[in-house]
């Protein structure tokens, strides 16, 4: 509610955040405005997707490699496309889906996200990928689409959480002796 009067009275014209945020914003009666920018930060379920687009605002999704903080791709949210895609990499990044060999992928086979770009290398001329533990398969019109994790991360209100150390904060505690996440 808080953050929606905020963004009425600031003329506010552009937001970017996770799913949680959309669906509070939206859930706080928000109707949105033509030309408002929408960018989650991850893939929207549909019907928040649908939700937002109802709003009459442009809706976008950001994709990216986390470790290098910052986005490798937007790709705007039509209705009467598939929403699970990723759209192309934006220019000047690399994004790559390679098999456990390291070896690229081919069209339609899964593998493992990998992405950079030239502010990550070593050299003006090298490149430097970075794994982003995210299960995908590049389909024939070159969008990604995701199919999980490789790993065991989660994302809890667009937080990367690691369920290994959220373990071992909790076996800190004196009053736990042992403890699955």
């Amino acid at each position: 509610e808080l953050l929606r009067k905020l963004m009425e009275r600031e003329g506010t014209n552009a937001l970017v955040g996770p799913p949680a945020i959309w669906r509070r914003v939206l859930g706080a009666g928000w109707t949105g405005s033509p030309g408002f920018v929408a960018v989650s930060t991850e893939r929207l379920p549909s019907e928040l997707a649908e939700g937002l687009q109802r709003t009459e605002c442009a809706v976008f999704t950001a994709w990216g490699v986390e470790e290098a903080g910052d986005w490798c791709g937007l790709e705007q949210t039509r209705p009467s496309e598939d929403s699970r895609a990723l759209g192309a990499p934006l220019p000047g990044l690399e994004v790559h889906v390679l098999e456990p060999s390291l070896e690229p992928a081919p069209v339609g086979v899964p593998g493992e996200r990998f992405g950079g770009h030239a502010a990550l290398a070593d050299g003006p001329a090298r490149s430097s990928l970075i794994p982003t533990g995210e299960r995908v398969r590049q389909r024939a019109d070159g969008r990604l689409e995701p199919l999980g994790r490789t790993d065991g991360r989660l994302r809890v209100l667009g937080a990367r959480v690691e369920p290994a150390e959220v373990r071992l904060r909790l076996l800190e505690h004196q009053a736990v002796r042992d403890g699955a996440v």
